[in-house]
């Protein structure tokens, strides 16, 4: 939940107290987050570590909640920020989301996947201009082959009848 203070907007953090599996305790001096609550952290480098989720399930004291991460806590460490979102978690609902896939946290599953198989098409369509190529020029060889034997053929079958017409000529004279 965002807090006002000197007029500017302010995050609701707390720092992580215990990691025990996927059960975490929170400490918030400020304000305690509710019930059911969203509570975001990263695993190891805050900029770009994995995003990992918890639930607000009990509050132990005043300054302090349990929660239930919803993610794998690999890489949590204790004093790491959270950050209350100041809501429950929350998924899309409505027509335009009929037909898509969602993770629990309402992020799209599709993004992945497509991107996933657009990899895996472009990779396969330039498999398949390189195999063209080759099988081009395999084609391009025999067709070369065939004509250089046919012209082979041709110069042959004109030089045999070039020499079978001055035979004829040789024998005409010898006559």
């Amino acid at each position: 939940m965002t807090q006002i203070q000197n007029g500017a907007e302010r995050r609701n953090e707390g720092e992580v107290v215990g990691i025990r599996g996927n059960v975490v305790d929170a400490r918030f001096i400020d304000r305690l987050p509710d019930l059911n609550n969203e509570l975001v952290t990263t695993a190891g480098d805050p900029t770009f570590g994995e995003r990992i989720v918890v639930e607000v399930m009990d509050h132990l004291d005043v300054q302090t909640v349990r929660g239930i991460a919803l993610t794998s806590t690999q890489g949590l460490y204790r004093e790491a920020t959270i950050v209350d979102s100041g809501r429950p978690i929350q998924v899309p609902t409505g027509e335009l989301i009929l037909g898509r896939m969602f993770n629990v946290f309402g992020e799209t599953i599709e993004a992945a996947e497509n991107a996933s198989r657009l990899s895996l098409m472009e990779a396969a369509e330039s498999n398949i201009e390189e195999r063209l190529d080759e099988l081009r020029r395999h084609y391009h060889q025999i067709r070369q082959r065939s004509i250089t034997s046919e012209l082979w053929d041709i110069a042959s079958g004109a030089e045999a009848a070039a020499g079978a017409a001055s035979d004829s000529d040789t024998r005409r004279e010898a006559k």
